[in-house]
């Protein structure tokens, strides 16, 4: 239900050509992403295209960059009825190769962004991840969340183990390079690999050598909920799953990411939650973060405890309709 004040949306119904791009299970979240947005967003519905600030269409253009062969999203959207009449909202929760070429892209054969849309322009806004300088201003960077379960709350409760203290000062587990496909200086092209290596209070490896040392504490779960802080690096992308992540979790991000754009700096003030580390930088985190003191990791697990609706699916899904409606999320 709309308030004054408010602008209202279209939003059509799921074009049968996405449906058809949407059975990648490797990017089944990805659906999700779209379809629990517009279900939040359905709150400011209207049928009438003439009373519509924006019209909203259920499409993830990531599923049709990874889709072989490559399908044109243009085919139906030069189709949709209102075209014309104002903002089409799609969504991009991929890494790049939107609007423009990025510094830090990978051009190996057989990439999933091989071509720029050349359709892609003033009539389309994007709610996107991946959050530079790159981004038009028309578009919606949001902060990459961690999907409510499936599972009622109760059954989480029961399935998962109270946390243990965070008796980890640092964490990372996940894929430490992607070389040759980044160039060595990238963090995730070399840097990471030389950081590897585990002891009393700190990890960074593969999850299954996270498993090997820790057993069950060593899930990609519990390594959150045990580490005072969690490395962010970047990926393909600029942004990172992990930034999101921790926050949920409780865990201090470091993100390393250069030129990352951090989105919502107007409800969030970022610099009192995380830190941030320049890619060139990296190889010397341990000690830097060794020398913060007590106080301030404190401070800023207390702000991250205080903005962490935020950092929810349905406060994301808030900010995201302040963006589009005016709402006072």
């Amino acid at each position: 239900m709309t308030t004054p004040g408010m602008r209202h949306l279209f939003i059509y119904d799921p074009p049968p050509a996405a449906r058809d791009v949407e059975k990648n299970p490797d990017l089944l979240p990805h659906v999700d992403y779209v379809r629990r947005a517009v279900a939040h967003l359905s709150a400011f519905k209207t049928d009438d295209p003439a009373q519509a600030a924006c019209f909203v269409v259920p499409v993830n253009l990531i599923h049709f960059q990874f889709h072989k062969p490559q399908i044109d999203p243009w085919d139906f959207l030069k189709n949709l009825p209102h075209l014309g009449r104002g903002p089409h909202v799609l969504w991009a929760t991929g890494d790049y190769g939107q609007r423009k070429r990025g510094p830090y892209e990978s051009f190996h054969e057989g990439r999933a962004y091989p071509h720029l849309y050349e359709w892609l322009d003033e009539r389309f806004r994007l709610v996107l991840f991946e959050s530079t300088p790159e981004v038009s201003p028309a578009d919606i960077p949001v902060l990459p969340y961690v999907l409510n379960p499936g599972r009622p709350a109760w059954w989480e409760r029961l399935l998962t183990p109270q946390p243990p203290a965070r008796d980890l000062l640092y964490s990372f587990s996940g894929a430490l390079s992607y070389a040759p496909l980044l160039p060595e200086a990238h963090i995730r092209g070399g840097v990471f690999t030389r950081m590897a290596g585990h002891g009393k209070d700190y990890f960074i490896g593969s999850p299954a050598t996270a498993r090997k040392r820790f057993g069950r504490r060593g899930s990609y779960r519990a390594l959150f909920e045990r580490s005072v802080f969690t490395l962010s690096p970047a990926g393909f992308g600029r942004w990172t799953f992990r930034l999101g992540e921790a926050l949920h979790y409780g865990s201090i991000p470091v993100v390393i990411a250069d030129d990352y754009v951090l989105p919502h700096a107007d409800k969030i003030p970022w610099d009192h939650l995380i830190i941030r580390c320049p890619e060139k930088d990296a190889a010397a985190l341990p000690d830097r973060l060794r020398s913060i003191g007590k106080d301030e990791i404190r401070s800023r697990q207390q702000k991250i405890a205080e903005y962490r609706p935020h950092f929810t699916e349905a406060g994301v899904h808030a900010m995201l309709a302040h963006a589009l409606v005016g709402t006072p999320g």
